[in-house]
């Protein structure tokens, strides 16, 4: 169900849109699902340009991708703070959320984008805020062991020892690995991923909640970096 404006869209032709806007053609135009021309453009065009023509002739930056995301959360938008300043610019809600209740300085770090985490974050987002699983943004960089990140939300006031609601894993397009038993803490979590880098930083910080493991297990923490890779595969429960 897309119109000949959205498909011209979709495939960077800007000549072919620039000519169905003149003839009247809705640039608000959706297809079936109640995905617009920019979400579909963010999606599936690999034209910047296209992207920025969309947004500066007054198509809606409040809609939504293919996926139901809003479109300044579409990991396009966070991959390029071009995009992210256009969307602002024209009025795009930075308060936006997923459908899992994720802001966009957690969708940032999920999308390993700490230049759009830099963004939200002067704005005013919440460094703290939390999806409806209960995860910030701490939660999903401790998972993914982004040291610039957790560092970055540290001094910017992160919690660092908050935990989650449920010991549930992250949802689709976080970290996917089994359940904890217990509730995840941004070190259990680093622990339960094996992410020494961050191990370090917590037992330098003395932060709470350090999960409890094998003596031989926390003694790996501090083997030289040249026999103990970054990351190795989780330790089950």
């Amino acid at each position: 169900g897309r119109t000949p404006f959205m498909t011209a869209v979709i495939s960077g032709n800007l000549h072919a849109a620039h000519l169905l806007l003149s003839h009247g053609a809705d640039i608000n135009t959706k297809d079936d699902s109640g995905c617009g021309a920019l979400g579909a453009a963010l999606e599936w065009c690999n034209d910047t340009d296209t992207i920025m023509f969309l947004i500066k002739e007054g198509c809606d930056v409040n809609g939504t991708d293919p996926y139901g995301r809003p479109v300044i959360l579409n990991p396009r938008s966070l991959g390029e703070t071009r995009i992210l300043d256009a969307l602002a610019r024209h009025g795009a809600n930075l308060n936006a959320v997923d459908e899992n209740g994720a802001n966009g300085t957690l969708c940032a770090v999920c999308s390993g984008s700490i230049d759009a985490l830099r963004f939200f974050i002067e704005r005013g987002l919440d460094v703290n805020s939390r999806d409806r699983d209960g995860r910030s943004a701490l939660i999903a960089a401790s998972c993914s062991g982004d040291t610039a990140m957790i560092e970055y939300l540290i001094k910017c006031g992160a919690d660092l020892n908050a935990a989650d609601s449920g010991g549930r894993p992250p949802a689709e397009g976080r970290c996917c690995v089994h359940p904890l038993p217990e509730s995840q803490q941004p070190v259990s979590l680093a622990f339960y991923h094996w992410n020494r880098h961050f191990l370090r930083y917590a037992l330098r910080r003395k932060m709470k909640h350090m999960i409890a493991g094998p003596t031989h297990l926390l003694a790996e923490i501090y083997r030289p970096a040249a026999t103990c890779p970054g990351f190795l595969p989780p330790v089950r429960p």
